[in-house]
């Protein structure tokens, strides 16, 4: 009998005349066995309850989704950071009092985001059909205002280069 160490302990293992020219580590048992995977039907139950739990998230982003109104400008040919200082104006505004600001606002900007807030505004009465603009107590939640797509103005060189 010879100690051969695993990585954590020395584990006895017994030699035989069929361990001839193997190395010892071959027959040192490197993982214990605690019996077979748990119970299937316990596994199958999470999954279901997890999609549950997914799909009730989902029908409550739904139900929030259903008070905001929104409107997206695409390829606005102005820097989005002249756009967020006119932006920053109307945040958390009431939306009579942001069509006023943006409308004597001298931007641009204040020109493009007008017309944006009237879009929205044109969303929200689709769905509220008979509802005055005043009595609902709108405001502007948030104005989000990223990157686009910029322009590469290419200067002509010799020699195929531009």
């Amino acid at each position: 009998t010879i100690a051969v160490h695993n990585g954590n302990k020395f584990i006895p293992v017994y030699v035989t005349e069929n361990m001839v020219g193997h190395k010892l580590g071959e027959f040192s048992p490197t993982r214990i066995f605690r019996g077979h995977a748990g119970n299937k039907g316990k596994k199958q139950q999470d999954l279901a309850t997890m999609g549950a739990r997914k799909h009730n998230s989902a029908e409550a982003r739904k139900e929030a989704n259903k008070t905001l109104f929104f409107a997206k400008l695409n390829d606005c040919p102005s820097s989005p950071r002249k756009m967020r200082l006119v932006a920053d104006l109307v945040n958390g505004k009431n939306v009579e009092n942001a069509l006023h600001i943006l409308q004597h606002t001298p931007n641009y900007a204040a020109e493009k985001l007008q017309k944006l807030l009237k879009s929205a505004l044109a969303n929200w009465q689709v769905k509220n059909e008979g509802v005055r603009m005043e009595d609902s107590n709108l405001f502007v939640k948030e104005v989000k205002v990223d990157g686009g797509r910029s322009l590469k103005r290419v200067q002509p060189a010799p020699q195929g280069r531009a």
